[in-house]
């Protein structure tokens, strides 16, 4: 079995039926968009974790800008390894996060490009292993990670 030294990490997972003939252009634009703040905010803030509801509310006004049509559902994520924190992000798709100690379903929340503001469901848990299963119109993912 291969082990691989994670320290922080973040990921998307994201639906495009809402985004029309734009799905591929949206998908892009919305991983350059987040890449690029999630780098920026790291860089300039003094705290160890990212705000990721403020990071997508930014992204949301950029694509807004952009007059990019259609809905966008997605959901985010952050682990620091150091301080076993796992951050998440719902805007337009289901999760249920299970640490082994807890099981937490996340609401969807509002797709970005929706409304003028974002109306997002956050949740913040201290663990060191979780699973997370994400699923909208596109269908099921399921992330893991062990620190085993």
């Amino acid at each position: 079995m291969r082990r691989f030294l994670i320290t922080n990490w973040h990921f998307i997972a994201w639906t495009s039926p809402g985004a029309g003939d734009n799905g591929v252009l949206a998908a892009l634009l919305l991983r350059a968009l987040f890449n690029g703040l999630l780098q920026d905010q790291l860089g300039q803030q003094k705290h160890r974790l990212p705000e990721l509801g403020a990071l997508l509310k930014q992204v949301n006004h950029l694509l807004r800008q952009a007059n990019l049509p259609g809905q966008f559902p997605l959901f985010v994520g952050y682990y620091h390894s150091g301080l076993k924190n796992l951050i998440l992000v719902s805007a337009g798709l289901n999760a249920t996060l299970n640490t082994g100690a807890h099981q937490v379903q996340i609401s969807n929340g509002v797709p970005l490009g929706t409304l003028g503001n974002a109306y997002l469901n956050q949740l913040s848990q201290r663990c060191d292993s979780w699973q997370c299963q994400i699923w909208g119109a596109g269908g099921r993912l399921r992330l893991m990670l062990s620190a085993e």
